[in-house]
């Protein structure tokens, strides 16, 4: 799997939880409720929020509140923010501890699991091994044999 893939599967979990918290908030909608629809761009994609309801500060005060939810995950998680957990792990490249938040280590757990019941076929790990190919992609030659043996010693 691909750091892509990764990132849905953190994003899995906030849109699961923004679910509950939508439902919660507007449990029951009429025909004559309004759609009002939020856009804004975060984790690296667009993300749309479309609310049901007669009252349109309600929906804008709800999306505010989603939008600012997600974009908090994105500053703990996201493997290109410098002070994410994500990032700083990354940095670390298992030479030292890093101190995470609980949301954090609970996504790595879970992905953990995941490597295990797919047999490794996702892999959290696999970071040093796409920058190999995407500086490779780049200079338009493969990575040498030796980058990627280095590589795949930190994957796994």
């Amino acid at each position: 799997m691909n750091k892509k893939d990764f990132k849905y599967l953190k994003q899995y979990r906030v849109f699961i939880n923004l679910l509950f918290f939508f439902l919660i908030i507007f449990p029951y909608t009429s025909s004559s409720d309004e759609v009002f629809k939020f856009h804004q761009v975060l984790m690296g994609t667009v993300v749309e929020i479309t609310l049901l309801t007669k009252e349109q500060v309600r929906a804008e005060k709800a999306a505010l509140r989603a939008f600012q939810e997600i974009r908090r995950i994105e500053y703990l998680m996201s493997p290109w923010i410098e002070k994410s957990d994500v990032f700083r792990l990354n940095q670390s490249s298992g030479r030292q501890w890093v101190n995470v938040s609980p949301e954090t280590l609970y996504v790595i757990k879970k992905s953990i699991e995941i490597s295990h019941q797919s047999n490794g076929s996702f892999d959290i790990t696999i970071g040093p091994l796409i920058g190999l190919w995407q500086k490779a992609r780049e200079k338009g030659q493969p990575p040498s044999e030796e980058d990627l043996k280095k590589g795949l010693e930190l994957v796994g």
